[in-house]
């Protein structure tokens, strides 16, 4: 393909932005790129189960009780759904309203909180 073609191939792939998307553009280009490559990076580190069509950012886990909640929340909510990036955060959302109430927590005293309705989670 050589590094020309990929390049190419690449900026095509990373062009389309949602009709929600902020623009951010600061003096400092340096400042800029971070925060558009951020945005990338967020969509890069994340995976598909193929097994049951779940998306996952890859800094938690497909299993619900392993998700790494507080990483995942940074990067949607401070990062994603604040530039505009609204539909990127309800992909990966969908796994904890799927998950979310479905199992007893460990222990004698912990117990479930109910589900939370559809309309609960906004995004």
């Amino acid at each position: 393909m050589g590094y020309r073609r990929a390049l190419a191939e690449t900026a095509r792939h990373w062009r389309p932005r949602p009709r929600t998307a902020a623009t951010f553009r600061v003096p400092e280009a340096p400042i800029t790129e971070t925060v558009r490559r951020s945005l990338q990076f967020a969509e890069v580190i994340a995976e598909k189960n193929p097994a049951t069509g779940k998306t996952c950012m890859l800094s938690g886990s497909f299993v619900y009780a392993n998700l790494w909640t507080t990483p995942a929340a940074m990067a949607l909510v401070m990062m994603l759904d604040g530039l505009g990036y609204h539909d990127v955060v309800d992909r990966y959302l969908a796994i904890f309203r799927e998950e979310q109430g479905n199992r007893d927590a460990a222990g004698q005293r912990l117990h479930a909180p109910p589900r939370l309705p559809e309309h609960a989670c906004p995004v």
